[in-house]
C-alpha cells in the first residue's frame, strides 16, 4: 500500500511529469511568470508573484499599482529625511508663535508692531534652520459686555473679528510656505496666555515664541502680562523676543547653576548658537558662604586662597557640564566665565549682560514642589523683570502647569 500523502496522490499528471522529466540544458528555460499567468489566469486568488520569490504576499499588497508603490517610496523617503534632520536638531521640531492681533495697524492688518514682527521673524528662522513646523496662534478675547454695548449685531461683530484675525494668520502661513516651511495657524476665543498653554498641551509644541513690549524709560523692556504669565506657567521653553540691533542672536548668555535643568538650558543655548553662529557665554555666579560666617571684610591670604579654590572648582564643573551635554557634537564658539555674585547672583548676571552686550539670555526656572506654575527663587524673578535682552526660559522636566487641557 502506498504511503504517500493524499495531497501528493491528487497532484495532476502534468505536474508529476514535470517533476520526473530529466532536465534538458539545450532547450531554453520557460518563462515561469508567463506560464504561471497562463495556468492561473489574470487574477490569482492568493498572489500574483510566483513561488520562487520566496514570500507569497496577499494580492492587495503584491499587485498594487506602480503609482501607489511610487507614492509609498516617496513618503518613506520624506520620513527618512525628516528623521535625519531631526537628529541634527532634535530640540526644536514643533514651534508655536504667539501673535497679538491688537499690536497691528488695524484689525486684520498684516503690519505688526516691531516686537510681534521680531517673534514672527525668529519663528520662521528657527523653523527653517531646524527643519521644524511652525504654527501661528492667536486668541481673541471679547467680553460679552463689550459686544452688547456695540450698536451692531453681536454675531456680525464676532464674525468680522474672526474673519479679520484669520486673514492676518493666513498671510503669515503663506509667508512661511513661500520659504518652503510646514506651517499652519489657529485662531481661538479666550485669554491669550491661557489658550497658548492649552495649545502647547494639545499640540505637543516644544517651544513658544512671543514678542514683548518696547523699551521703557528705565532702559529695560517691559514684559506684557501674557509673556509674564507664560514664563510662570508654560510647561515648554518660552522665548520672549525684543527688537535687537542684529537680526539673529550674536552673543548668548547661558546661566548655569549646575542643576539638572541647567543641562537642558545649556543644550538649547548650544543649539541656537550653532544655528545662528553666535558666541555662547557659559556663566556661573559663585558665592562665598564662609565669608558670611567669619570674614572681617579684609582680603587676607586665607580669604584669597578660599576664593580661588571656589572659583577653580566652579570652572572645573563648567567644563565637565559642557563635555557631558555636548558629548562628541560640534560646538559653536563657547566661552566660560566665573563671576562673583557676592550673594546676589542676578545683579552680577545683569551687569554681565550689559558689559558684554548680550542679546539672548537662556536660563532655567524651577517650581515649588506641589505648587504648579510658580517660580522659586528671587534670582529668576528679578532677572525676568530687569534684563535688557531677549529671554529664553526653560522649565524642569517635572514641571506641572496650573493650566489644564480642558
Amino acid at each position: 500500500m502506498s504511503t504517500h500523502p493524499a495531497s501528493e496522490l491528487n497532484e495532476s499528471p502534468r505536474i508529476q511529469a514535470e517533476q520526473t522529466e530529466p532536465e534538458n540544458h539545450d532547450e531554453p528555460k520557460p518563462d515561469i511568470a508567463a506560464d504561471a499567468f497562463r495556468r492561473t489566469g489574470p487574477f490569482p486568488k492568493v498572489s500574483c508573484r510566483p513561488a520562487w520569490y520566496g514570500v507569497r504576499l496577499p494580492w492587495r499588497w503584491s499587485c498594487r499599482s506602480r503609482q501607489a508603490r511610487r507614492a509609498d517610496l516617496l513618503a518613506d523617503d520624506v520620513a527618512v529625511r525628516r528623521r535625519s534632520r531631526g537628529k541634527t536638531m532634535s530640540q526644536f521640531s514643533n514651534v508655536l508663535v504667539g501673535i497679538d492681533l491688537l499690536q497691528a495697524d488695524s484689525l486684520g492688518s498684516t503690519n505688526f508692531s516691531p516686537p510681534v514682527e521680531e517673534a514672527i521673524k525668529h519663528g520662521l528662522w528657527l523653523a527653517e534652520k531646524a527643519a521644524a513646523s511652525v504654527t501661528f496662534f492667536a486668541a481673541v478675547e471679547m467680553p460679552e459686555g463689550d459686544l452688547f454695548s456695540l450698536e451692531f449685531d453681536e454675531s456680525a461683530v464676532a464674525h468680522e473679528i474672526r474673519r479679520a484675525g484669520q486673514h492676518a494668520l493666513d498671510h503669515l502661513v503663506d509667508r512661511a510656505k513661500k520659504q518652503g516651511l510646514a506651517a499652519d495657524s489657529k485662531l481661538v476665543c479666550g485669554e491669550g496666555w491661557v489658550e497658548l498653554i492649552r495649545e502647547v498641551l494639545h499640540g505637543g509644541h516644544d517651544l513658544v515664541i512671543v514678542g514683548t513690549r518696547n523699551v521703557g524709560a528705565v532702559q529695560r523692556f517691559l514684559f506684557g502680562s501674557t509673556a509674564m504669565r507664560l514664563l510662570h506657567n508654560c510647561p515648554c521653553p518660552v522665548w520672549v523676543t525684543r527688537p535687537e540691533p542684529h537680526s539673529l542672536p550674536t552673543k548668548i548668555l547661558v546661566a548655569s547653576d549646575f542643576s539638572e535643568v541647567s543641562d537642558t538650558v545649556l543644550r538649547l543655548g548650544l543649539e541656537i548658537g550653532k544655528l545662528s553662529g553666535a558666541t555662547v557665554n557659559l556663566v556661573h555666579a559663585v558665592d562665598y558662604p564662609l565669608d558670611r560666617l567669619w570674614s572681617t571684610g579684609l582680603m587676607d591670604t586665607s580669604t584669597v586662597i578660599y576664593h580661588d579654590r571656589v572659583k577653580n572648582d566652579a570652572r572645573q564643573q563648567l567644563n565637565e557640564q559642557l563635555q557631558r551635554v555636548a558629548g562628541q557634537a560640534s560646538l559653536p564658539n563657547v566661552e566660560l566665565h566665573i563671576i562673583e555674585g557676592l550673594s546676589i547672583a542676578d545683579t552680577a548676571l545683569i551687569e554681565f549682560i550689559q558689559r558684554h552686550h548680550i542679546d539672548l539670555l537662556v536660563m532655567g526656572t524651577m517650581a515649588r514642589s506641589g505648587i504648579p506654575g510658580v517660580f522659586i527663587g528671587n534670582t529668576a524673578e528679578r532677572l525676568v523683570t530687569h534684563v535688557s535682552c531677549s529671554l529664553l526660559a526653560v522649565k524642569p522636566a517635572d514641571f506641572t502647569s496650573a493650566i489644564h487641557k480642558t
